[in-house]
């Protein structure tokens, strides 16, 4: 059951961060770069950190794959309004959010 509540919490963070992202997107050529900067509800990712703890499962590793997923979801958002405002985007950054986009199975993993 907990791998399960990790798993929803994390995908039901990436949905509200892809609801930002569109939405920044959306209003790109109305916006500052700095609008990408919002993420999802601290909140949950707070809750989610907290249960892990609980659990004993916190480790350093799984707090680093936890802070990737949080730079993932940032990145998003600037590539996405960097792309709706027709502003160019790095290969170095594209490339820098492939590498951390599966961190939700790197947290399973290590949690196993």
């Amino acid at each position: 059951p907990l791998l399960v509540f990790v798993e929803a919490s994390i995908y039901q963070l990436d949905e509200e961060n892809e609801q930002i992202a569109r939405i920044v997107a959306s209003t790109a050529p109305a916006c500052s770069g700095g609008s990408a900067s919002s993420s999802p509800q601290p909140c949950k990712r707070s809750v989610l950190r907290r249960v892990l703890e609980s659990h004993g499962l916190l480790s350093e590793k799984v707090a680093n794959e936890l802070q990737a997923g949080e730079s993932y979801w940032q990145l998003e958002r600037t590539l996405c309004a960097a792309m709706a405002a027709g502003q160019p985007i790095s290969k170095a950054d594209v490339l820098r959010a492939s590498s951390l986009k599966s961190f939700d199975y790197r947290v399973l993993h290590d949690l196993l």
